[in-house]
């Protein structure tokens, strides 16, 4: 009876589905007791527990709503892609919450279509590096899934990449990009 509030505001999760469920919930209340969780379970009796896989197709069933309706097609792409980070990270980390700050879409520079414009914050690190990597190939599958176009870089985008990368590989570490 000392805290300001007498309510547990996050229900306790009987497993991994149901953490996933809940920490989104937290951010979009109306995926709570949406059956995400059992769509979880459902996916890894196919593929089996923490296949990379399961986070991707979750991440498309949320983002075309199948769970339940959001105000704008981008705010069910956004927390798809929240709901595909979450399962990654076995829904423990402030990743999905806080890392992945927001998507944004943009018009290519050719007038054809709009690319996933991804924004992160200093909490994605408790993601980790691979479960980073895996979602922005989970994001990527989505962009690709809700019909949006590839990101159009400049010349001058795509030659300071290669050399930002070739520096990194030939002056200060091999392989470790």
């Amino acid at each position: 009876g000392y805290d300001p509030d007498l309510t547990v505001s996050i229900p306790v999760a009987k497993n991994m589905a149901e953490r996933v469920e809940g920490l989104i919930s937290v951010a979009s209340p109306s995926l709570e007791g949406s059956g995400m969780s059992q769509r979880i379970i459902e996916l890894e009796e196919i593929h089996g527990a923490q296949h990379p896989m399961i986070a991707f197709l979750l991440a498309e069933e949320v983002a075309k709503e199948k769970f339940c309706k959001f105000e704008t097609e981008k705010e069910a792409m956004e927390v798809g892609l929240r709901c595909g980070l979450a399962y990654l990270t076995n829904g423990v980390v402030a990743s999905p919450l806080e890392g992945f700050i927001r998507l944004e879409l943009k018009d290519r520079m050719d007038g054809k279509g709009q690319f996933f414009s991804l924004y992160f914050g200093g909490p994605i690190r408790s993601a980790g590096t691979t479960a980073c990597c895996f979602f922005v190939a989970c994001c990527d599958y989505v962009r690709r899934q809700m019909g949006y176009a590839a990101y159009d870089p400049t010349e001058d985008e795509i030659n300071r990449s290669y050399s930002e990368l070739d520096f990194f590989h030939n002056r200060i570490t091999n392989l470790q990009y």
